[in-house]
């Protein structure tokens, strides 16, 4: 309690003012450890799977059934890495120029770690890497390759080369001209190339998308 003739009397010291936030920081702290314990739980009776249940196929499912994705999954930077790999360009607009110090055309052979250090450029080189690098992939595979987001903390995004709600149709063209093999070869090296020892391997994970997700 204050002594301060000045201040009402029921208010905190310094100290104790300091304490109590303290104690609220670690009460948030345990909460969201509490929740990150959830998750997590959540995500251990998710895992990825080589294969799963036909009855998982939405059109053999009476109910809504969740999304899944067939694929491999990727870290942040592969993309960009794959982009600059492969020497994949684009023609940045004038403004954009100065910051990458470049000329009509940005190779993504000459970025930097100077690039990578500021955020809003690399936040916007990502998605410029993403787009490049998944039309390069479906010229060369001619499947219907999007990028989405496995339930899984390991990783922030999957190549996608179909779900449980496409398979039948996605599946049916490669199978009926025998090119399931080839195109899983070209992917699934394409996802590999920059892997440092840790490969990166096709399967069905889970999407953020379902609702036993987005309702944590």
């Amino acid at each position: 309690m204050s002594e301060d003739p000045a201040k009402p009397q029921w208010r905190y010291t310094e100290a104790a003012d300091a304490a109590q936030r303290k104690v609220c920081r670690v009460l948030k702290w345990f909460h969201l450890l509490a929740w990150f314990k959830k998750w997590e739980r959540l995500m251990a009776s998710r895992p990825p799977r080589k294969n799963i249940s036909p009855r998982l196929f939405s059109s053999n499912s009476k109910t809504e059934s969740p999304l899944l994705y067939y694929g491999w999954p990727f870290k942040e930077r592969y993309l960009i890495e794959y982009a600059k790999r492969h020497h994949l360009s684009f023609r940045p607009p004038n403004p954009l120029r100065t910051k990458l110090g470049c000329g009509e055309e940005f190779n993504f052979a000459e970025i930097t770690e100077a690039h990578f250090s500021d955020k809003k450029l690399i936040t916007g080189l990502r998605c410029i890497a993403r787009v490049l690098s998944l039309t390069k992939l479906i010229k060369a595979t001619g499947a219907e390759l999007v990028v989405g987001r496995p339930f899984t903390f390991d990783y922030p995004y999957i190549l996608v080369m179909w779900t449980n709600y496409n398979i039948e149709k996605q599946y049916g063209w490669l199978g009926a001209f025998g090119k399931y093999d080839k195109v899983v070869k070209i992917l699934d090296d394409a996802m590999n190339e920059y892997c440092h020892g840790q490969r990166t391997n096709l399967h069905w994970w889970w999407s953020w998308e379902n609702d036993v997700v987005c309702s944590l």
